[in-house]
């Protein structure tokens, strides 16, 4: 019996040792996630300024020039404390599912933002991520339904549209949801 119970206290030590490195490990890895969390909470709960919502809104005109030939105009207006614009197309549409994709011309860009004569204004240089202020960017296309690609919708039964649209519509603006930008 005497080498029994050695035999078994062996065991029982060896049990022992067993746990307490499980232990250990487990403590240790608890250290670790502990201190990861603590490092990536903060990063979680951080404000980031979000460059990405500059499109504030936009003004479709058309003038007539000639027989089913127009001048298209576009005005986008721009929040100086987001990203650069960048545009260089629109869409023609025929209600009925008809489609095609016109050109844009950059005419000009100029700082709309409502300040004193004496103020510099917040968007200097144009097009940059700047301080407060507003930019119109000002883009024409002739629109030629008598010559392709249009004449193809030239005979539209339902009505023609012109849309424009981008990313990403001004976090500033609170009469409708964010997300993607259309006119």
């Amino acid at each position: 019996m005497i080498g029994k119970e050695d035999k078994n206290a062996y065991i029982a030590s060896s049990f022992e040792k067993k746990e307490h490195t499980n232990n250990y490990h487990m403590i240790k890895l608890l250290k670790k996630s502990v201190l990861a969390l603590l490092f990536f909470i903060p990063l979680l709960f951080a404000q980031q300024e979000a460059k990405a919502s500059h499109m504030m809104g936009a003004d479709i005109t058309y003038q007539c020039i000639d027989t089913l030939k127009f001048k298209v105009t576009i005005k986008y207006f721009r929040d100086c404390r987001g990203i650069p614009f960048s545009i260089s197309n629109f869409t023609v549409r025929c209600t009925n599912g008809s489609s095609r994709t016109v050109s844009l011309t950059l005419d000009n860009i100029k700082e709309i933002t409502p300040v004193c004569s004496t103020q510099p204004g917040g968007c200097i240089p144009t097009n940059t991520s700047a301080s407060e202020g507003i930019e119109q960017h000002t883009y024409t296309a002739i629109l030629d339904f008598n010559t392709l690609p249009l004449s193809a919708l030239a005979n539209c039964t339902g009505k023609i549209r012109i849309e424009t649209g981008q990313c990403c519509r001004n976090g500033a603006i609170n009469t409708g949801p964010l997300g993607n930008f259309f006119t």
